[in-house]
């Protein structure tokens, strides 16, 4: 693949040579997705960047923290993650195979259903609850914030779109959010 030449990044913020301004977790995210596009800026790696992570539905934190071991391991000189539960709880499903002691707590950002369940592939204008997660985000930011990225898998990948969107838009509800990652994993 060919270097990309300074002329493509007209308008964005860039370095006096051209090349895009990069963090070490951005320079760090283009290695492990192309290994020839790579620019060293001389950033300190002592500043951490900070990437709260959104985990999907009927999962928890702590579930999302160990499916995101080996991803962390390989960006822990450059990034903290930061983990949190949505707000909502979701209620096990009926599966006597699997008893609930075995089973971690579920929780969701918003439910698409009156009957407080969520269904992706379903058209719905109903969000119950999601008041309460924006909620969540804004006291997390206010007390661990502020967050360089936002990192989201499945329903909390769609929930860090709609995150950015209500950011740029300025709405009521304002984070603490210096945005300059974004990942979305897996959304609807």
């Amino acid at each position: 693949m060919n270097k990309p030449q300074p002329s493509e990044f007209q308008g964005m913020n860039t370095t006096d040579r051209g090349a895009p301004r990069l963090t070490y977790f951005s320079k760090i995210m283009i290695q492990i997705l192309d290994p020839e596009i790579y620019y060293d800026q001389g950033l300190n790696n002592d500043d951490l960047e900070m990437i709260l992570c959104v985990h999907g539905y009927r999962q928890n934190g702590n579930v999302f923290k160990s499916k995101l071991g080996g991803f962390r391991k390989s960006l822990k000189k450059y990034a903290e993650f930061v983990f949190f539960d949505a707000p909502h709880t979701i209620c096990h499903q009926d599966n006597s195979e699997v008893s609930e002691a075995d089973t971690p707590e579920q929780y969701g950002w918003w439910f698409s259903e009156e009957d407080r369940t969520f269904m992706s592939k379903k058209p719905s204008d109903t969000c119950i609850g999601f008041e309460e997660s924006l909620a969540r985000v804004e006291d997390l930011c206010e007390k661990e914030g502020p967050f360089d990225g936002l990192l989201g898998f499945s329903q909390g990948a769609a929930f860090v779109g709609l995150l950015c969107q209500l950011q740029e838009m300025k709405c009521k509800f304002l984070f603490s959010l210096t945005l300059t990652h974004v990942c979305i994993i897996s959304t609807f």
